[in-house]
């Protein structure tokens, strides 16, 4: 009787590992929206992503939607939780005044030696972004996050001014912001008018 037990059991686990793997991972019930529009992929179960062009923000869709540099696309992650600042609560924390409202401070950390480049981005949304490449402060890579209603946006790109950080973040946040759209609307207008 116990042998046949035990026969039972390993059958019933080898039937379960036999099912369908499950293609799609559970994203987060705030993620959800976002799948359906172009481009974005999920990223684990707490993030989705999304390539957007640094020429006219739109989604890159395809293929080779990885391919490129961040001086030609921006890798958007979108997350449900609240980023923990870069920049510790410290008013004495050494910092340089780069005029137009950006401010780099420098935490007392070697990993962050070019500092924290702190601005306001659209509709005043803080911005924290950290230089990740480049020999000095200033041109080079960046690593930012812009905190929204209840997410907050991960985003890499390439800049060497106050304008390219300006307008990476118009991008990020004109893409978050936008509705998403049906997608016969996606159609032809030819094909619509048809029906």
């Amino acid at each position: 009787m116990q042998l046949l037990r035990v026969l039972l059991l390993a059958s019933l686990m080898i039937l379960s590992g036999c099912g369908a793997p499950s293609t799609a991972p559970a994203v987060n019930s705030l993620l959800v929206p976002y799948l359906d529009r172009p481009g974005v992929d999920p990223a684990g179960g707490n993030a989705v992503v999304v390539r957007l062009s640094w020429i006219n923000g739109n989604a890159l869709t395809g293929p080779g939607r990885d391919a490129g540099t961040p001086a030609e696309r921006i890798r958007l992650l979108i997350r449900p939780r609240i980023a923990p600042s870069s920049i510790p609560d410290a008013t004495d924390l050494k910092h340089a005044d780069e005029g137009q409202g950006f401010v780099r401070y420098f935490p007392p950390s070697t990993s962050l030696w070019r500092g924290v480049l702190v601005f306001t981005g659209p509709e005043g949304h803080r911005v924290e972004s950290v230089q990740s490449f480049g020999d000095s402060p200033g041109a080079g890579n960046y690593r930012a996050v812009m905190q929204m209603d209840g997410v907050y946006l991960q985003y890499l790109y390439a800049a060497t001014n106050h304008e390219d950080h300006l307008r990476a973040a118009e991008i990020v946040h004109r893409w978050f912001n936008a509705q998403p759209h049906p997608r016969e609307l996606d159609a032809p207008a030819d094909s619509r008018l048809q029906r």
